[in-house]
């Protein structure tokens, strides 16, 4: 269910990135466009730690 929410990150990142308006540097169309991207490796990475075992029960109070 988790992963149902990666298209959606990385499509309003891309969303983001198109509809700058052309005079915009692309360095600052990657910048604001990087939240979806970011969230999705964080995500990923969430998903990886809880699946491989390398995860505390004493680490679930911080997400509580």
């Amino acid at each position: 269910m988790e992963l149902l929410w990666l298209p959606l990150m990385l499509l309003t990142s891309y969303w983001y990135f198109q509809s700058a308006s052309a005079g915009t540097s692309l360095p600052l169309r990657l910048l604001v466009s990087a939240h979806g991207l970011v969230a999705a490796l964080l995500l990923i990475g969430a998903l990886l730690a809880g699946f491989s075992g390398w995860h505390r029960d004493a680490h679930v109070a911080v997400f509580l």
